[in-house]
């Protein structure tokens, strides 16, 4: 028999893969092997990989090369799509084959298990051929004319922008158009940025929809993931609804994706391969020939960018639908103001009010734990953890001191470890623990909850709490950004945020438009129906001219007013970016490895690249280990990738041993 040759995506720096030998006793292997998994040789071990070409040469001579051990699929684990998938993540990021393929996989499957397994959670099952359960909401005169616009090109590749203020029925039209596709045989894909609202959007569709639903998010064990998985690939899936590994399933009667909340950073996956599940999902749209909604009430400037050009067909729903108002806001200007503790008299004085009528409030702090600082009041010593050089943040439930960057936790110290002295610690800063302890004290009467990562932490524990505030034993909501995206309840009325004055100077590019957005976010959790919404701000800033600019006129002047500037200093989306990241034990190392990288880049770029850097990465060390970035920014898409397959072709030839690096494309946090 003839000895053929496989080129398989391994994990690690192969680039193109790696090439084996069919044995010869083993059948003759044909395309039905593409996107099947193997078990290979590498050096000492045997890795799992995917076949992805059948070459006919190889640049090795065939002494060298080994022969595969075993195919472990009957069938292709990914279908020529999601193949075709593999080859933009690899052009695109910039990436191995490997490193992308085993990214895509569930974590079973890319460990070489079987498809199957005893742990089975089945999608929800059709009891009739019927596919409605309720019966569809009467749109709006402006839902009416956005649906009609998406609807009429349900079966092409397109791209909608679907702007709608908080609380303006955008879920109604991802509903309206997900029927029209699912009465068609087809299937549809919906994507949120965090698992705390997949179970509200799981219950919107189950109550409207009689089809098989499944839900795929980091939340899942690793056998209920295989399993949607396997789901997927053998068609006993209608609607998938997840988080941003969704966009890999194997979904092949996929006619629709919806991604809600577009804005959100949760859909960039920020370590290993540093995908973009929104732009994965407009490709996929792309080599499928269907439709895309983006939908938010704050779409990323690229975005309006792009609709601005024609690219993305805009949609907008500028008013609430229903009974619910817009909401009003008031600014506390906090300088000079008698503070108790970190409330302003009139925002307390706004919460009794609320309180006394029965109302719900929430009060936002973008800031976990009890407090972000601590230190000795002898002597000053501020606790830091070593491996990261950053301070512990102080916890009271438990009581610990925890570094949120790299997990480390730690019992409070009965003495300071530099003075020995026994004196009080002292705390600066305040986070949810801390308001929650004051705001029991200020209001005892009222129930209240904490909704942060610690308190949601236990499998069940945010149903739990999101029951509490929907079924209104709750009254004070104290939250984090989990509560300011899509959530609806519908007897809050007033909602406080405490401190967004980092946003206005932060220094990233993009901080305005995140403080932006998270406000206006926020804000949309108050008034949504039949009770008017007030919105208190707390700010040091109370004349600053861009939150003025977006508190009287609204989104989408300020986010024109950024894009202008944005324009005016070659940021994004008036530029296109990556960044090499590398970290190292030694510091050093770090800095020389990408003092080299970017004097051969030099000789290679075209006149509209810059190269920015060495400098540390905004978390100069983490879990002991220096980081440090060169940013790249050109003008052109096309002379970023030339430069970046050359540094890429370069670093895969000459491998670094102390240093690992990284390259992140369209990175949207320059830290």
């Amino acid at each position: 028999m003839s000895v053929g040759l496989i080129r398989v995506a391994v994990p690690g720096p192969f680039s193109l893969g790696l090439d084996y030998i069919v044995p010869p006793e083993h059948p003759k292997i044909g395309s039905e092997a593409l996107g099947k998994r193997v078990l290979v040789p590498l050096g000492s071990r045997t890795e799992t990989g995917l076949i992805i070409e059948l070459p006919t040469e190889t640049q090795l001579p065939w002494a060298k090369l080994k022969a595969f051990i075993t195919i472990l699929d009957e069938a292709p684990i990914l279908t020529k799509e999601q193949l075709q998938l593999l080859n933009f993540m690899h052009d695109y990021y910039h990436v191995s084959y490997g490193d992308a393929a085993m990214t895509m996989l569930p974590n079973l499957l890319a460990q070489g298990k079987p498809l199957s397994g005893r742990a089975k959670k089945k999608a929800v099952d059709k009891t009739d051929k019927n596919i409605l359960k309720e019966a569809q909401l009467n749109l709006n005169k402006a839902q009416q004319e956005v649906f009609m616009q998406a609807s009429t090109a349900l079966k092409n590749f397109a791209v909608f922008l679907l702007e709608g203020v908080t609380g303006s029925g955008k879920t109604e039209i991802y509903l309206q158009l997900s029927e029209k596709i699912l009465g068609q045989g087809g299937q549809v894909l919906i994507l949120v940025p965090e698992i705390g609202l997949t179970p509200q959007t799981l219950l919107r569709f189950q109550q409207r929809f009689n089809v098989r639903i499944a839900l795929y998010h980091s939340g899942m064990t690793d056998a209920e993931r295989r399993e949607v998985w396997r789901q997927a690939l053998i068609d006993q899936v209608d609607l998938v609804i997840g988080t941003r590994s969704s966009v890999f399933l194997p979904l092949q009667r996929l006619k629709l994706i919806i991604i809600d909340e577009e804005h959100d950073l949760s859909f960039k996956q920020q370590t290993g391969v540093h995908y973009s599940a929104k732009s994965l999902a407009i490709k996929r749209a792309q080599l499928n020939n269907i439709p895309i909604i983006l939908g938010s009430a704050t779409p990323t400037l690229e975005s309006l960018h792009l609709a601005q050009e024609g690219r993305y067909q805009h949609l907008k729903l500028l008013e609430r639908a229903g009974p619910a108002a817009a909401v009003s806001y008031h600014v506390l200007d906090m300088r000079g103001l008698s503070k108790k503790n970190h409330f302003s008299a009139a925002l307390l004085t706004a919460m009794e009010q609320h309180l006394k009528k029965g109302e719900q409030v929430l009060i936002f702090l973008n800031r976990r734990g009890y407090a972000p600082i601590l230190l000795c009041n002898n002597c000053g010593f501020r606790y830091a953890c070593n491996d990261c050089d950053i301070s512990y943040t102080l916890h009271r439930a438990p009581a610990m001191l925890m570094c949120h960057h790299c997990g480390i936790a730690k019992r409070i110290p009965n003495a300071c470890p530099q003075c020995n002295s026994h004196y009080p610690w002292v705390t600066l800063g305040v986070g949810t623990e801390q308001m929650e302890e004051q705001l029991a004290a200020y209001f005892p009467d009222y129930p209240l909850v904490r909704v942060d990562q610690d308190a949601t932490r236990l499998k069940g524990s945010l149903e739990k709490i999101l029951a509490e505030i929907s079924q209104g034993r709750a009254k004070i909501i104290i939250g984090t950004q989990m509560l300011a995206k899509g959530h609806h309840f519908s007897e809050i009325t007033m909602v406080g945020i405490i401190d967004l004055d980092y946003g206005l100077f932060a220094p990233d590019f993009r901080a305005l438009e995140r403080m932006g957005q998270l406000l206006l976010q926020v804000a949309g959790r108050a008034g949504r129906e039949h009770k008017a919404g007030h919105v208190y701000l707390q700010t040091h800033q109370p004349e600053h001219p861009l939150l003025e600019l977006l508190l009287t006129q609204g989104y989408p002047a300020f986010a024109q007013a950024l894009l202008q500037d944005r324009q005016a200093s070659h940021w994004p989306p008036f530029s296109y970016l990556a960044l090499l990241r590398a970290e190292g034990k030694i510091e050093q190392e770090v800095y020389d490895f990408l003092t080299v990288q970017k004097n051969s880049l030099r000789d290679l770029a075209s006149p509209t690249v810059q190269i920015f850097g060495p400098v540390p990465a905004f978390l100069s060390k983490k879990a002991g280990k220096f980081r440090a970035q060169l940013l790249l920014q050109a003008k052109t898409r096309k002379d970023l990738h030339y430069l970046l397959l050359k540094l890429e072709q370069q670093l895969t030839q000459h491998p670094v041993r102390r240093v690992r690096w990284g390259i992140d494309v369209d990175p949207l946090e320059l830290g």
